[in-house]
């Protein structure tokens, strides 16, 4: 999609008419049809389910006043204790909003990335844009088995 020019979470949320037509559509706009780029119909199907809620969740944001696109600019507090965005990125605030927003319960910690991961989307978010974050650049928010307990 960046490809093509959308690159923001409200291009997200206006590419396709409603959620449903992203998953009718979205194999053969996006190119992931089954025997295409090494989809199965399998893999192909619950891709469109994702782009499904995908679709929901930008549609979702972009209705949430203070998220729209903010052209590339990130607004920033001048009190001393740092940036509103740094603040907002609480993980219990981010949590509480979560499970506020959505009406679910508290995210478990494997389904979480690491703080660092989260201020990272959160800035692309906050561009108004869906961020990319290379895979070796993704850690969780859990220790590896091996490493033992974490000093303090």
């Amino acid at each position: 999609m960046a490809r093509q020019g959308y690159t923001t979470v409200e291009d997200l949320a206006d590419r396709w008419d409603s959620p449903e037509e992203a998953r009718n559509h979205g194999p053969r706009d996006l190119d992931f049809t089954d025997s295409n780029h090494g989809f199965t119909a399998q893999s192909s199907a619950f891709t469109a389910m994702r782009l499904l809620q995908a679709v929901r969740a930008a549609r979702m944001i972009a209705t949430i006043p203070g998220t729209g696109h903010t052209q590339g600019t990130l607004t920033r507090s001048t009190s001393p204790g740092g940036s509103s965005l740094e603040i907002s990125l609480d993980r219990c605030t981010l949590e509480e909003t979560c499970m506020k927003t959505f009406k679910v319960s508290r995210p478990r910690l494997e389904s979480q990335g690491s703080d660092a991961l989260l201020k990272r989307q959160h800035r692309f978010i906050a561009r108004g844009e869906v961020g990319f974050i290379q895979v070796k650049h993704l850690i969780s928010a859990l220790p590896e088995d091996d490493t033992g307990t974490p000093s303090r």
